[in-house]
């Protein structure tokens, strides 16, 4: 009870503070710890015994980049600074114990707390009748307390995938069940369509097509069309600006965004060709993209701090053996929610396998456009909504074979 309390006051409060969640991995991580030193269970071994194909990838992956950070950092403690900074994939790690212990705890646990509701209720509140500089960004774009409100978007389009996975497999629009999860749902479509994002909206609705034709249950079709419906009134009528954002996407004028995009596109593709085999370390790129932007006479107006490319970003970054790797870790987590989706049994089960499908394929669709798990707010969601459904999943599992009939 109280660790799924924690994890709904964690995943509602990565909203205000990407920084809450450091706390929150390192205490998981502790208590593991702790309860594996005195015997009480096997920490280590539920997470890495059952995971072999994912802790090569993550072996191979945490490799390489290390190996880029030593060869083109010109200090030994700079490169074991960066190094350091790879700690987040322990996040991940910690997640999946966090929910193997919740699966045992509760075999019916649902990541759709009322908690993350109740507190863009407030938000959006707020950002509706009193807007202010703290709240919205010049462009009146939903910010929160984000520095950039495309951050705000991307971190948002995890929850909002896990919320529709849990929807998608619903029968009925209201019950006492299902009103968390369709009121979460609601507001986070309302907080995204306000920070006027365009790699969260295409996320959006790739993720929203996947869930269709995994579920293909009628309520879901029946609201899909009612969302279609409200964005195409938006954008005929111009409705909260719906029609300008859209036209914009085709604006190709000297200044535009997507100017800005296709130069940071080219100089890190010609990153990457020029250090194909282990990149330029993982977070260094941002120290060699001058560099190019040099060479190519770029203006200062269209220069982007990253790659807006989250596949560029990493090629550039770890070169193709770590690309490869990264991916390698994405697609098996993908292989690993589609087949449990299909297998399980329980109603619990499916919704979380397929709201890790929803969560991979968002991330993948925003990746085109921009960095969503380079910013720590993304990555966050990623990281523990990803492994708590893989922990509660693989839980199941081993209770599955735990009451298998042996052959004799």
């Amino acid at each position: 009870m109280i660790w799924s309390l924690f994890t709904d006051l964690a995943i509602a409060t990565n909203i205000l503070s990407y920084r809450s969640l450091d706390f929150f991995f390192t205490l998981v991580i502790l208590v593991g710890l702790s309860r594996w030193m005195k015997r009480k269970e096997p920490f280590l071994g539920s997470i890495f015994a059952e995971f072999p194909i994912l802790n090569l990838c993550v072996c191979a992956f945490i490799l390489i980049a290390a190996l880029g950070y030593l060869t083109y950092n010109s200090t030994l403690m700079s490169a074991a600074e960066d190094i350091f900074s790879l700690r987040w994939i322990a996040a991940l790690y910690a997640s999946i114990y966090l929910g193997i212990l919740l699966r045992q705890a509760s075999p019916k646990w649902s990541l759709t707390s009322p908690l993350l509701p109740f507190i863009l209720t407030v938000l959006l509140l707020i950002y509706l009748f009193h807007p202010n500089r703290d709240i919205i960004s010049s462009e009146r774009r939903l910010l929160i307390f984000y520095q950039n409100t495309n951050h705000l978007a991307l971190a948002l389009l995890f929850p909002w995938a896990l919320y529709l996975g849990n929807f998608s497999l619903e029968k009925k629009m209201f019950s006492f069940r299902t009103i968390p999860c369709v009121l979460g749902l609601m507001l986070l479509s309302l907080a995204i369509l306000f920070t006027y994002s365009r790699s969260a909206w295409f996320g959006m609705i790739i993720a929203g097509i996947f869930a269709l034709v995994y579920s293909r249950q009628r309520l879901l079709i029946y609201c899909t069309m009612v969302a279609v419906a409200f964005c195409a009134f938006c954008y005929l009528t111009n409705a909260f600006y719906i029609q300008d954002r859209v036209n914009y996407t085709f604006d190709f004028s000297e200044a535009s965004s997507q100017n800005s995009r296709l130069v940071a596109w080219e100089a890190y593709g010609r990153m990457f060709l020029e250090h194909p085999l282990l990149g330029v370390g993982l977070e260094n790129s941002n120290n060699f993209q001058t560099k190019y932007y040099d060479q190519m006479n770029t203006p200062e107006i269209l220069r982007s701090g990253h790659a807006h490319n989250q596949f560029l970003q990493i090629l550039a970054g770890v070169g193709i053996f770590g690309f490869i790797s990264y991916y390698a870790i994405i697609f098996t987590a993908y292989i690993f929610f589609h087949r449990h989706f299909y297998k399980a049994k329980s109603e619990s089960s499916k919704k979380m396998a397929l709201a890790g499908v929803l969560i991979i394929v968002s991330m993948l669709c925003a990746s085109i456009t921009d960095t969503p798990t380079r910013i720590a707010e993304g990555r966050n969601y990623a990281l523990l909504l990803l492994g708590l459904a893989a922990g509660f999943l693989k839980k199941d599992d081993l209770e599955l074979r735990n009451h298998e009939p042996r052959k004799s």
